[in-house]
């Protein structure tokens, strides 16, 4: 099978300097350049200086564990053989590769933390959760950064976790237990809850963010819980209101998936 993917190159871009590389995953049904249109990502990799990566999933959905999308298909696989393509491409930093998705892609990038902590340095996970069956076997290679942000509002991942009615349904964990197993999995000790002071205060959305701290170094563990919100990219531009819900715009995930992206590297 031919896969493939779109490079974003900023203009800041120097072939001579190794340069780090965010790799954003599509939601199901959708594709790449939908996912760049509505995260802008490609306008953040002109001001900060990284590379941009938008895969293709096989006819729009990706094989995130729950077993019931693109069975068959080796997504974990095709991003290892990715992330060495993108060394002959261009001179990436392999220290500071990173990942991020929504929904069915956000659910590969909970696979992907499971699976391929050998080669992304950090993960932000919007509007997803880890599926059931991947849980009793995820056993990352190393502690695990990760960065969550989700609605308790969102029709097509279940918050309390179990069985989804819609989208490429099967079974999800609760978010706060995906959150719980991340904070433990990095030995975070504590974890305290905050409201975050309104930017927007007419969108009808307010953001709590649940920080898991006292964690050793180079690691971290973040949920953003957006109320109010939809299974939407927060901050995102072209998001259907009448299909999704309310786009928050509360926060920008995509500024806050990079500052915390740039924290880490790998060991």
């Amino acid at each position: 099978m031919t896969r493939n993917y779109l490079i974003y190159t900023p203009a800041l871009y120097n072939p001579n300097t190794p340069t780090p590389v965010v790799i954003g995953f599509h939601g199901g049904g959708t594709a790449n350049l939908v996912f760049s249109n509505v995260t802008s990502f490609n306008r953040l990799a002109d001001e900060q200086g990284f590379l941009v990566v938008y895969p293709s999933g096989v006819n729009g959905y990706w094989n995130d564990g729950r077993g019931t999308v693109n069975q068959g298909i080796d997504d974990v696989g095709f991003v290892t053989t990715l992330i060495e393509d993108l060394k002959r491409q261009r001179n990436i930093d392999a220290s500071r590769i990173f990942v991020t998705g929504i929904s069915n892609g956000a659910m590969l990038v909970q696979r992907l933390a499971c699976e391929r902590a050998d080669r992304i340095a950090a993960f932000s996970s919007i509007a997803g959760s880890m599926p059931t069956p991947l849980l009793p076997n995820c056993n990352p290679s190393r502690r695990v950064p990760m960065m969550m942000v989700n609605s308790p509002n969102d029709k097509f991942v279940p918050w309390e976790g179990g069985e989804g009615t819609l989208g490429g349904g099967g079974s999800v964990v609760s978010i706060i237990n995906t959150a719980n197993f991340w904070g433990r999995q990095s030995i975070c000790l504590n974890m305290n809850e905050q409201a975050l002071p309104e930017i927007a205060p007419n969108d009808g959305t307010n953001v709590i963010l649940r920080r898991y701290s006292s964690c050793p170094r180079n690691t971290g563990v973040l949920l953003y819980i957006i109320q109010g919100g939809g299974p939407t990219w927060p901050g995102g531009e072209g998001q259907s209101s009448r299909v999704l819900g309310p786009t928050s715009q509360e926060m920008d995930a995509t500024r806050e998936s990079w500052n915390f992206f740039r924290n880490f590297t790998l060991p």
